[in-house]
């Protein structure tokens, strides 16, 4: 996951994901809204090409699924880039209204993926919910992707995890909690573990960041 600010204005995280785009890694491109910071999209898809990304997140406004379906179609006249390199974010401050987005981002715009916020962990019955919603509905035939962790990352694994159909999640959980020296562990769904933001500013350990990969990917794949 690349974030399309930072490709934008830091060199060498452009040449990073250049790097990984050699190495035939599959990377997506962010478009900042969950950050607070939005970019256009036509930049968006311009740093999103020099980096020869898989797939780009369309433009979305965090909780408001009517403005997000607006920018879609927008996106969707523009036409930068094929519909199989288009993830859409459905966006609502209730059920209702992520439901509702969901379905006419379906209806009027062409993409690929479905990614699922992390915010919604903050409505009752959280991703779950909306991953049930997906599968009881006519969405078979959408990659899904989890856009981040919300909370303790071994749980939230491990509960979203029964959804087989979920292709992958993304998350900053294994420097984030190695920037304070946590070494994560696949038990940790059973204690409480403090949620831990990943800070551009602070270093890290090495060795636990490749360790605390290594469980995360483990608890992902049922291991």
């Amino acid at each position: 996951m690349a974030l399309a600010q930072y490709l934008g204005r830091q060199p060498a995280y452009l040449d990073m994901y250049k790097q990984l785009n050699r190495m035939g890694m599959f990377i997506i491109v962010d478009n900042g809204a969950a950050e607070g910071v939005p970019m256009e999209w036509h930049d968006v898809v311009t740093f999103a090409n020099l980096i020869h990304a898989d797939e780009v997140v369309m433009s979305d406004t965090m909780k408001d699924g009517p403005k997000t379906l607006e920018l879609a179609k927008s996106i969707q006249a523009e036409n930068l880039i094929s519909p199989n390199r288009r993830m859409a974010v459905p966006q609502g401050s209730t059920w209702e209204e992520w439901e509702e987005c969901l379905q006419l981002l379906t209806m009027y715009c062409d993409f690929t993926s479905i990614g699922i916020p992390k915010h919604l962990e903050g409505l009752e019955g959280g991703r779950v919910h909306a991953l049930e919603h997906i599968m009881t509905g006519e969405y078979g035939y959408f990659n899904i992707h989890l856009l981040g962790c919300h909370g303790n990352p071994i749980r939230e694994i491990k509960t979203l995890k029964r959804f087989g159909f979920v292709r992958g999640i993304d998350t900053g959980a294994a420097v984030a909690y190695a920037q304070h020296g946590i070494l994560l562990n696949e038990h940790d769904d059973e204690v409480v573990l403090e949620h831990k933001s990943l800070s551009w500013d602070m270093p890290a350990d090495a060795e636990i960041v490749l360790q605390n990969i290594f469980t995360l990917e483990q608890v992902s794949n049922g291991l």
